[in-house]
């Protein structure tokens, strides 16, 4: 259940992992739902099937079991960092919307800025709050 769940959340993430990260990701996915590597190796003019067989071939060895949680533990850090940088974000919004407050800005002026703020964060999928 785990191992599905975290394989459902890599495919959500909303940005694209890294090559380094897709390969290790391929690597513990095909270890723990295959086990060790029964493919002969691509050719060199098929790069991404060798890239995937070398990531899948660096896992050989390693038990099912212990691919499945390496798997869930890389996910389940990916999500994490992706929270982490959102909300790394937040603050600047924020101190905007102080900013604008603090120069006395007129309404209509400070009602525009916060709907380009919003826009903007909507863009970069970061949610809005008035902690």
């Amino acid at each position: 259940a785990d191992f599905d769940g975290a394989a459902e959340d890599v495919k959500k993430l909303k940005t694209r992992p890294t090559d380094e990260e897709l390969k290790e990701l391929y690597g513990f996915y095909k270890q723990a739902t295959v086990g060790d590597i029964n493919i002969e190796c691509p050719g060199m003019l098929d790069l991404k099937g060798k890239a995937k067989w070398e990531a899948w071939n660096l896992k050989k060895g390693l038990s099912k079991e212990d691919a499945m949680n390496a798997y869930i533990s890389k996910a389940r850090a990916m999500k994490r960092e992706q929270v982490t940088k959102k909300e790394k974000r937040k603050p600047k919004i924020r101190q905007n919307l102080a900013l604008l407050w603090y120069n006395h800005i007129t309404f209509a002026q400070m009602f525009e800025k916060i709907v380009q703020l919003r826009e903007r964060a909507l863009k970069e999928s970061i949610e809005l709050s008035c902690e």
